[in-house]
This record gives structure tokens, C-alpha cells and sequence, in this order.
């Protein structure tokens, strides 16, 4: 009995070390295992930090969006520049042949200049229902704007003709080569392709003050005559300019010409309510041709898309 009871004391005094050297085990092992995670969470962070630090070194300066460019990229600015400039101011020397209804008639030769420049250099083809659908364009848009007074368009002498057709074809060339120009390199920044533009507009329209107004501006300053709608006017223009630009970019010219023919319709529903603006039976024929050439536009483009 004595034996068994020193043997019973033995075991408990062995299972009470196995339990102290358990808890020592843990004890060691469990801040060697909180070092080790303590270790990689400090790595990941200087390496999450080394990361931020170049993100942060290139945020909003990429060969993307950078105004620094080659000059092969830059040269083709000009042309387009110098093309808005001669159209712009053919733009007001036409006005000595026509009245404005009839320049608004004629500016409509815009739509087909641009259809056929728009095959002719970026060589996509338009379908036959397109075609049939620009016409249609252009006729709806005459008709909306014809007027008793209308009947003086078919009397413009042939410098006014000469003159709408070249504006409209410089129209047609200047759009379809800006867009070609800004679709050469897709992911570039539109405000830098845009600012590389109208600087060399406003150097060329620098140029064309000082041959005619030279002596205005140097005798009366340079913001002679200016008010308060002038200002609207060119902020409305400047707007304008980059709202065209952004769809040439993301769309096209043909889409350009039917938001901008278009938006004529709603400017004359506008004047409705603003300057009781009466619409005439030929604003209401001529907008129910420009609906059918929407449509049929849409329709000849899913066509092709098949």
C-alpha cells in the first residue's frame, strides 16, 4: 500500500511538470510568434508606403497629360487653327452678300461638305440609309428655317456662293481633320490636345488684329466696345469649342452634325417661351424631316455595326 501510494504521488508530481513545461512552451513560443507577425506587418507596411510614395511622385503627370509633347505631335495644330481662323472671318465678310436667314440656309451645305470630307480622309464608309439620312438632314434643316423673306437666298449674288461653299467646305476639312488628328493617339488628354489647339488659334487670330486693327487697338485699347454680351458671347464660343472637341474625340463629326442640327430645333422651341418666337408651318415640317433622319441614321448605323 505504502509502494502504491508513493508511485500515485510520483505520476502526480510528473503530470504536474508536463503541465508547467506546456505552459513554458507556450509561453516562449507564443511572443516568438507575435514577433514574427509583428515583423511582416512592418514590411508590408514600408513596402505599402515605398508604393505610395512613387503613386503619389506620378499622380496627374503622365505622358498622357503632360503639355510637354514632341514636335511631331504639335505640328499638326496648326492647320486646323489657320482653318477656323479664314472660315470665322469669311463667316462675317459674307454677311456683305446675304441676310442672316439666308446665311443660316446656306450654312446647311455644312452637313453634306462634311459627310463627304468625312469618307473621303478618314475613309469610313457611310451606308446608303446614312446618305439617304444626310440629305434628309440638310433638307429638314432648310425647311425649318424658311421664312417669307426666304425667297432673297435664290437672288445671293455668286460671291455669296462662292463664299458659303467655301466656308462650308473649310468647315467640313477643319472638323474631320481635328478629329483625325485627336483620334491618333486615343488615351491623350483632351484638355492638352485642346490647349495645343487654341494656342495656335489665338496666335493666328493675334496676327489677323494686328494687320486689321492695328491702329484701333493701339489708339482705343484692346477691349474697345467690349460689354457684358460680349463676354457671354466668347464664353459661350469657348464652351462651345470644347464641348465639340469632346465629341469628335468620343464620337464623331457625324454626331456633331446632328447635335448641332438638332439643338437648332430647340433653340427655336426655346425662343418660343423666352421672346415669344412664332414657329411657322415649315418649322414644323422641317423638324419631322430631321426626326426621320435621326432615325434612319440610328437605323443605318446598327446595320453596319452587323
Amino acid at each position: 500500500m505504502e509502494y502504491r501510494k508513493i508511485k500515485d504521488e510520483d505520476k502526480d508530481e510528473g503530470a504536474a511538470g508536463d503541465d508547467i513545461e506546456s505552459l513554458r512552451n507556450k509561453s516562449i513560443s507564443a511572443p516568438i510568434s507575435n514577433v514574427a507577425t509583428l515583423g511582416g506587418e512592418s514590411n508590408d507596411r514600408s513596402k505599402w508606403k515605398r508604393n505610395l510614395g512613387k503613386n503619389l511622385e506620378n499622380e496627374g503627370v503622365t505622358e498622357d497629360n503632360r503639355l510637354s509633347t514632341t514636335l511631331d505631335e504639335v505640328s499638326v495644330y496648326p492647320i486646323p487653327a489657320a482653318l477656323y481662323l479664314v472660315k470665322n472671318l469669311l463667316q462675317y465678310y459674307i454677311f456683305a452678300y446675304v441676310d442672316a436667314p439666308g446665311y443660316q440656309i446656306l450654312k446647311n451645305l455644312n452637313i453634306i461638305s462634311t459627310g463627304v470630307l468625312y469618307q473621303m480622309i478618314l475613309k469610313r464608309k457611310l451606308s446608303e440609309i446614312q446618305w439617304a439620312a444626310f440629305i434628309l438632314l440638310c433638307a429638314g434643316c432648310t425647311t425649318a428655317q424658311l421664312n417669307p423673306s426666304s425667297d432673297h437666298v435664290l437672288q445671293t449674288p455668286y460671291q455669296g456662293w462662292i463664299m458659303a461653299i467655301v466656308m462650308a467646305l473649310l468647315s467640313g476639312f477643319a472638323g474631320v481633320y481635328t478629329e483625325a488628328i485627336i483620334k491618333k493617339r486615343p488615351s491623350r488628354n483632351i484638355n492638352v490636345q485642346n490647349f495645343w489647339l487654341y494656342v495656335f488659334g489665338m496666335v493666328f487670330n493675334a496676327v489677323a488684329i494686328l494687320i486689321q486693327d492695328f491702329d484701333a487697338v493701339m489708339n482705343k485699347g484692346f477691349f474697345h466696345g467690349y460689354s457684358l454680351i460680349t463676354v457671354l458671347m466668347i464664353l459661350n464660343h469657348a464652351l462651345s469649342g470644347i464641348a465639340v472637341s469632346m465629341v469628335m474625340k468620343y464620337a464623331d463629326n457625324i454626331v456633331k452634325v446632328y447635335a448641332t442640327s438638332v439643338a437648332m430645333l430647340l433653340t427655336a422651341i426655346v425662343s418660343v417661351f423666352l421672346f415669344g418666337f412664332h414657329l411657322s408651318l415649315a418649322f414644323f415640317l422641317g423638324s419631322t424631316v430631321v426626326s426621320v433622319s435621326v432615325y434612319l441614321h440610328s437605323i443605318g448605323k446598327l446595320t453596319r455595326q452587323r
